[in-house]
């Protein structure tokens, strides 16, 4: 055989599977300092980015991401190694390497998504999910699903890496079956991703590449989408209140932090407010003027440009008008106190004075019980003078004009009633 009949081998290397290698293993190692009996500290893998379903349903998304590229122990580690070498190097013989490096972050991602609302179940339990199963079953599931969709002469050509990568998913479904501690959620949302993505891809295959690959990027952020906020609606109290225990023991200066934060908001919304008030005043100003000492005021009346003060004092039985401008009384109106001839129905009444007033609508009458016995009586505020007794019922106390004047309601106290009175013709 001369040398020119040889062939060159062509070989050609796995590269996105070799890289998705070297990083997990690269991490693992930055992870070894926080070993201790062949296991990664749980503190460090949540500090790190360890898939918590109470954080990250609740705002930490990016622990989807990151939990990927985490493993928590060796042995851990060599058997998503070992099955990531030997499902890669024949999926990214199928999907190629850009598909492949797509199809993996949005299964991996999607996977940590199901894990994630399958350990919601029973949020008092905390569970810490890592590993890069699922995006290795999201890997295989495309690469399976492209073959099948691709037609039978695609499928007998590559029949043995379909054996292969059905083989390999077979036994590590079981295998998380039947072992404890292993997610199964996340290989089975990592499958069923892979497997949606690749069957895509599989549709475009006769596309653009860039239309491909876009097509997997959209379809693959729409799915994540939808499902990371139908997850999100599964949050309830109880999940939030895993979330602040957690974070108040793993991020306490983070806390501490926002603590201050929301103080520092909270006094400068403060200060925001005390600069619309009005300026603070002495004691004595807030304790307002004293007009005038009228003892026994019974009731009141203002006029409606809150010059004029009407007060009621029973005990003389007058009516004295106060000038608030000039802080001064003008008038005094006052009458007779009535003598009752009978007031065995009123538990102890004894003979009474003006009781209540109100203003007309045009301020030029004033309104008043008891200022006579048993009786409404109309003054004319200029004068002081009684222009009309209206007759009540007994003891009359408490009165409600109308707003337009031409009706009032008198309540009476000892015979039980309310007189209904029309002031427009002074009949009740």
């Amino acid at each position: 055989m001369s040398a020119s009949s040889v062939k060159p081998l062509n070989v050609q290397l796995p590269a996105i599977t070799l890289i998705l290698f070297a990083l997990c293993v690269g991490i693992f190692c930055y992870l070894a300092q926080w070993m201790s009996y062949e296991e990664v500290d749980q503190s460090a893998l949540i500090h790190l980015g360890a898939n918590v379903a109470s954080l990250t349903l609740s705002g930490e998304s990016w622990r989807l991401f990151s939990s990927v590229f985490l493993h928590s122990s060796f042995s851990h580690l060599l058997m998503n190694m070992f099955a990531l070498l030997v499902v890669g190097a024949v999926a990214e013989r199928i999907l190629g390497k850009w598909r492949l490096l797509i199809i993996w972050l949005f299964s991996g991602v999607f996977g940590g998504l199901i894990s994630a609302c399958y350990a919601l179940r029973d949020s008092d339990q905390i569970v810490i999910s890592v590993g890069a199963s699922g995006a290795i079953m999201g890997i295989a599931g495309a690469a399976l699903a492209t073959q099948l969709a691709s037609g039978a002469d695609t499928y007998h050509k590559n029949q043995r890496r379909v054996f292969s990568l059905l083989g390999m998913v077979a036994l590590t479904l079981l295998y998380g079956a039947r072992q404890a501690g292993i997610d199964n959620a996340c290989h089975i949302g990592g499958l069923i991703a892979g497997g949606a993505l690749g069957w895509l891809s599989a549709r475009l295959s006769g596309q653009n590449r860039l239309v491909t690959e876009g097509g997997i990027i959209v379809a693959g952020s729409l799915l994540l989408t939808g499902a990371i906020w139908l997850a999100q609606q599964q949050m309830d109290e109880s999940v939030l209140q895993v979330r602040q225990s957690l974070r108040e023991a793993f991020y306490p200066q983070e806390i501490e932090q926002e603590r201050r934060q929301k103080k520092q908001q909270l006094a400068e919304e403060r200060n925001a407010l005390r600069e619309t008030l009005s300026a603070p005043v002495s004691r004595e100003q807030a304790s307002g003027d004293l007009l005038a000492e009228i003892a026994d005021i019974h009731d009141m009346a203002i006029s409606r440009d809150g010059n004029m003060l009407y007060a009621a004092i029973e005990n003389t039985n007058s009516i004295v008008v106060f000038d608030l401008g000039q802080k001064k009384i003008l008038h005094t109106f006052t009458a007779p106190i009535a003598k009752e001839k009978s007031v065995k129905h009123c538990g102890g009444c004894k003979d009474q004075g003006v009781r209540s007033l109100a203003l007309s609508p045009d301020e030029k009458l004033i309104y008043a019980t008891s200022f006579e016995a048993n009786a409404l009586s109309v003054i004319n505020v200029a004068t002081g003078e009684i222009i009309q007794s209206i007759t009540t019922g007994a003891h009359p106390d408490s009165l409600i004009l109308s707003r337009d004047g031409t009706k009032a309601w008198v309540m009476n106290r000892t015979s039980n009633s309310v007189s209904a009175i029309d002031l427009v013709t002074y009949q009740h």
